[in-house]
């Protein structure tokens, strides 16, 4: 039996031919718009995040000058228009793009912000006023933190003529008036003085810094005892000061949260 193949050697025909070109091209189009509409919506959504991002930022540029105290806030970006709803603001006016405030006032204010595209963004806001006031203090020894004093090696040596730190706990245990007293129950620093792990002062002892004392860990100071201070107390710690304790800082006592890198007190302390 013989088998006979047949091959259809016509090929496509013109008409078929363009068919099929027509319905490619349909499939490209419609492709290429799905392709274009969903780049487009992700600039959309990436400028958005942009501007909300840079809003943000605004936002928090104005609170710094605010909590410095400064008498007009302004916006400092130019990316984007911003403008402040002035039906919306209390206790400050507008003034182009800024705030002028009013002395020791908290204030809220609308922030509007728009890009290129119209997108707009509104933030509503308020700035409390914090009546322990960040206060920004002067070193008396700017070029040497406390990690670079010399170390004391005995609180024993009763007088110090450099800025010295101890690195270890100091504990002047005897009572000043007993007969375990040690240094005539005074121990004089003419420079600077750095406790890094804690410091307690019997009753009846005295304790006088030149320039400014620094304390880590334990501040323990008991009824009866004296500290004279003639620059700052930087306190990186929690104090306990006896009632009747008697401590004079002419500078100020302040809170901190290093003290080997001090640009600002956290907390002025009064007792």
């Amino acid at each position: 039996m013989k088998f006979r193949q047949f091959f259809n050697e016509k090929g496509m025909t013109l008409v078929e031919l363009l068919g099929a070109l027509g319905l490619f091209t349909v499939v490209i189009a419609l492709s290429s718009t799905v392709i274009f509409q969903i780049l487009g919506s992700e600039e959309q959504s990436h400028d958005k995040i942009s501007l909300t991002t840079e809003a943000n930022i605004t936002i928090n540029e104005l609170r710094n000058q605010f909590e410095k105290d400064y008498e007009k806030l302004c916006i400092k970006d130019k990316k984007y228009e911003y403008s402040f709803d002035e039906d919306e603001v209390t206790n400050a006016t507008v003034d182009g793009n800024c705030l002028e405030v009013e002395p020791d006032s908290s204030i809220s204010f609308k922030l509007i912000a728009s890009n290129e595209d119209n997108q707009r963004l509104e933030i509503k806001t308020s700035f409390e006023k914090n009546n322990s006031k960040t206060l920004r203090l002067e070193l008396l020894n700017k070029d040497k933190p406390p990690k670079d004093f010399i170390e004391g090696e005995d609180i024993y040596k009763c007088t110090f003529d450099s800025d010295t730190k101890f690195d270890s706990f100091i504990d002047i245990k005897a009572n000043g008036k007993s007969a375990n007293a040690k240094c005539g129950s005074t121990y004089e620093f003419k420079k600077n003085v750095a406790f890094l792990d804690g410091f307690h002062i019997k009753n009846w002892n005295k304790l006088i810094v030149a320039e400014n004392m620094y304390v880590i860990g334990t501040f323990d100071v008991d009824n009866k005892s004296e500290i004279h201070v003639t620059g700052n107390l930087y306190i990186e710690s929690e104090e306990n000061v006896k009632k009747n304790a008697n401590i004079n800082v002419e500078g100020t006592i302040c809170r901190v949260l290093d003290v080997n890198e001090i640009d600002e007190c956290e907390e002025e302390i009064k007792w």
